[in-house]
């Protein structure tokens, strides 16, 4: 049918759809909900029945008020949605004094739609969070970590080990300057087989040598009598002499009445020895006591047992054997 109508003549909803003026009336003539939880009419019953009358324009008991929360449920007023869940969830609201409570069921509905509403609220601030820096361990923060997890002291800034921290002002520990390079990567790989293989050693084959003993205070010092300041205090109780060395310390070292131990060693060890002397007091940067010149040497060469299976297992898997 055609349209003979005028525009004086047309009606004037006609005249509105016509222009596509539908949203401007209807926002004119439909009033908005003063309640968040206006977009489900359920929820927005439930509220009308149950709480309004406490918590509205008229009275607002605990100055808590449900009419004036905003619409955005989940991104706004949360601690306050939060609780109203928490309350209906425990049961403690509605009251129980009320005439016409609430289902169980209309309850539960309740909280999984503001339950609903704050993981929508949740993944929207993530979505639109900034990019989020990383921040690595600095040196200090990796030694630690190590030594609290498997007890290994590592050396992270022993030459050939992990790269310096760069700083910003005096301060170490920032995101943004503690970036992470393939050279990190390699330094961190690195580390990590010798701290691995000084906390789990590879296990000695059977026709293996061991590794040779600590030669001894004599060896180290090579006279077979020293002076030394003697030092008083905890000496050598004689008395347990015996059921010491049967379990294997060695006294080596006394003095010329032997009335007092001076050293013990145990000989089947890398390096230990006990002195009741003072070794520091003969010692010099240049020129160090024998016994701190042999006990670094022989930890020179336990450090270097250690990362020779590491070593080795890198130079056969790069040959392909």
């Amino acid at each position: 049918m055609k349209d003979v109508s005028t525009p004086k003549t047309r009606p004037l909803a006609a005249r509105l759809l016509r222009h596509s003026w539908l949203p401007v009336l209807s926002f004119i003539l439909v009033p908005q909900l003063p309640s968040a939880a206006a977009q489900d009419s359920k929820v927005q019953a439930y509220f009308d029945a149950h709480c309004i009358k406490c918590h509205g324009a008229e009275t607002a008991k605990g100055d808590f008020r449900i009419d004036t929360l905003s619409h955005l449920v989940g991104t706004d007023n949360i601690p306050q949605w939060l609780e109203i869940m928490e309350r209906i969830s425990s049961g403690e609201m509605p009251p129980k004094k009320l005439q016409k409570r609430p289902s169980a069921e209309e309850s539960a509905g309740v909280v999984a739609w503001i339950a609903a509403k704050m993981k929508e609220g949740e993944a929207a601030r993530m979505a639109a969070r900034g990019r989020v820096s990383y921040n690595r361990l600095t040196r200090d923060e990796y030694v630690n970590t190590v030594r609290d997890l498997i007890g290994v002291h590592y050396d992270a800034k022993d030459p050939g080990a992990l790269l310096d921290d760069p700083e910003w002002h005096g301060f170490e520990r920032i995101g943004s300057v503690l970036t992470l390079s393939p050279s990190h990567i390699d330094r961190y790989l690195a580390a990590a087989e010798v701290i691995l293989n000084e906390a789990y050693p590879d296990p000695l084959p059977k026709n293996a040598k061991p590794v040779p003993p600590f030669g001894g205070s004599k060896r180290a010092v090579g006279e077979n009598e020293i002076s030394e300041r003697h030092r008083h205090r905890y000496e050598f109780n004689r008395e347990y002499e015996e059921i010491l060395t049967a379990a294997g310390l060695r006294i080596t070292g006394e003095t010329p009445d032997r009335t007092y131990v001076e050293i013990c060693e145990i000989g089947d060890h890398p390096w230990y020895l006990g002195c009741q002397f003072h070794p520091e007091f003969k010692s010099k940067p240049l020129e160090p006591h024998p016994l701190f010149r042999s006990f670094i040497g022989a930890a020179y060469e336990q450090r270097k047992r250690s990362m020779a299976g590491p070593l080795l297992r890198n130079v056969q898997f790069a040959r392909g054997n």
